[in-house]
């Protein structure tokens, strides 16, 4: 009986061995899908900086530039200096502002310092991930902002020597700091870095909407070494409103073509392109009363410089030299004040210095004074 037992288990087992067999299928987890394409930048005009700017500011008619913007940003404002920092994307070291118009003044355009009114921000064509002219010594990166007329050969090529007090040093492990500000130099101490600096002259150059070269700023593997981390690239991505943010992997900014062939010509409405509101320099509000008495503010003899993203390709690149102006004093209503006297301070410009020789800032040279058409006016 046992054995029968035994064989209809061995039966059994069997039987069950030879049933159906399930196989569980999982379909392979999909992959991620890739990232949207950048969005198409849009075509604006000028027009677009005059209104987009127009809440955070004043628009000026200038003599010599046309329509310049003052930002009521406070008396300390210092362009690629205030509310931002550095950092670095594929298109090379950025100024990432926090103002909600830094998309506009800090990547297009120039900027120059009026005496007694403040920083004032000129339209331009170009995007850059900042216009600045950079240098660096065994302690120092620094950068200033491009003035007026100042194209990328001028400001790489030895010929562009910005006033002492538009740069900012700061100890070369801090220059990726989100905190960049608390490490500033102090501009007394300016004069005295120049003398010790050699300019940065890594070219980047960009196909967006046509070859542009700028400034690249400290090589990103230098800077890790000075820093102790690596610094890796943000990618920039485009973004069809007017801002911009940055996160662990990108920047997202607003970059609009701006059509310079429109920016003397009517809008559909039959009038010409200009802010809604203007004021003449004697009526503007001052921002910063500082008087530093610089003749030049940076502004060199040079015919056509303008070429990057400024006014020399329309008629104004030989009009540099504000000092030159018959003394801005009798002119706008603002003293016996004549620019081109008033040297008393020392710390104002240093002359053109390709081969890192000693500056002299009590002499900067003084560029010829060349009427022009303003570029941005109707």
């Amino acid at each position: 009986m046992k054995q029968h037992l035994y064989l209809l288990a061995i039966v059994a087992f069997c039987i069950a061995a030879c049933g159906p067999v399930y196989v569980v299928h999982q379909d392979p987890v999909p992959a991620p899908a890739p990232p949207p394409p950048p969005a198409p930048p849009e075509d604006v005009t000028y027009q677009n900086f005059y209104d987009q700017l127009s809440p955070y500011g004043q628009w000026i008619e200038d003599p010599n530039y046309g329509y310049v913007w003052l930002p009521d940003a406070g008396p300390d404002f210092k362009p690629y200096a205030s509310n931002g920092h550095w950092v670095y994307t594929d298109e090379g070291w950025t100024w990432d502002s926090g103002y909600p118009w830094g998309w506009a003044a800090f990547h297009y355009g120039r900027w120059f310092f009026q005496d007694g009114y403040g920083w004032m921000w000129i339209p331009g064509t170009e995007w850059a991930p900042a216009w600045v002219s950079w240098r660096n010594s065994d302690e120092y990166y620094g950068w200033a902002p491009m003035g007026p007329n100042v194209s990328f050969d001028v400001a790489y090529g030895g010929g562009y020597a910005p006033p002492t007090y538009y740069w900012n040093f700061v100890p070369h492990r801090y220059i990726a700091s989100p905190q960049v500000n608390n490490y500033y130099v102090r501009e007394t101490n300016n004069i005295t870095i120049i003398n010790q600096t050699t300019v940065i002259r890594n070219t980047t150059v960009m196909n967006r909407p046509r070859n542009s070269r700028y400034g690249g700023g400290p090589d990103a593997g230098e800077v890790g070494r000075y820093s102790g981390t690596a610094v890796r690239p943000l990618v920039i991505r485009e973004s069809r409103t007017p801002g911009e943010r940055a996160d662990n992997c990108n920047l997202t900014i607003y970059r609009p073509r701006v059509n310079g062939n429109d920016n003397n010509r009517s809008n559909s409405a039959g009038r010409p392109f200009a802010p809604s509101r203007t004021q003449t320099l004697n009526n503007a509000r001052p921002v910063n009363r500082t008087v530093y008495g610089d003749r030049n503010n940076g502004q060199y003899n040079n015919a056509n410089n303008g070429g990057s993203g400024d006014r020399g390709n329309n008629g104004n690149g030989n009009n540099s030299d504000r000092g030159n102006n018959g003394g801005r004093g009798n002119n706008e209503g603002r003293g016996n004040n004549d620019r081109g006297n008033n040297e008393s301070r020392t710390n104002t410009g240093f002359p053109n210095n390709p081969n890192n020789q000693q500056v002299n800032p009590t002499n900067p040279p003084v560029p010829t004074n060349t009427p022009g058409r303003p570029f941005n006016r109707p």
